[in-house]
């Protein structure tokens, strides 16, 4: 009996699949080996140029969840994962989870330093006012090395 499924199983591609579970991704420069990418929403500030971020080995990742959350995921030389609510922060600026937002994707993302070690890598933008807009930013932050001593057990983690 013939179907009219096709066959083999219908093939998705990358684009298609990150597309259906509304996963966003951006590919960033590998910090330095003493720093690593942090994500923050911010109020928006003055920009000091219109550079862009270059493309680089380390993955950074905003997926859409229920009751206006999104997951990320920052891998670079280890990998966290988390969650922001961009209607409620900062907690300086009002929330606009009544209002409603948009959330507009930055490709690729635009540098806030000179150095391009602060980026802009979306728009969180109210639907009813400017005045509350916000941007969610990664930012190289140094990481902290703790010296083991004598009395230290060192396991690396895989």
């Amino acid at each position: 009996m013939a179907s009219d499924w096709p066959s083999p199983a219908v093939r998705l591609t990358t684009g298609e699949l990150a597309e259906i579970l509304q996963i966003h991704a951006w590919r960033v420069p590998m910090p330095p080996k003493s720093s690593q990418w942090t994500i923050d929403i911010v109020a928006v500030e003055k920009k000091t140029g219109a550079r862009h971020l270059p493309e680089g080995l380390a993955l950074i990742s905003l997926r859409h969840q229920p009751e206006q959350v999104y997951e990320f995921t920052l891998r670079d030389h280890g990998q966290s994962s988390g969650t922001l609510k961009p209607c409620a922060e900062p907690e300086e600026l009002p929330p606009i989870c009544d209002e409603g937002f948009s959330v507009l994707y930055k490709d690729p993302p635009i540098c806030l330093s000179d150095d391009c070690s602060r980026a802009i890598i979306a728009e969180v933008k109210p639907m009813l006012s400017d005045a509350n807009k916000r941007w969610i930013v990664i930012s190289q932050i140094k990481t902290p090395i703790i010296k083991p001593d004598s009395k230290s057990d060192v396991v690396p983690i895989r």
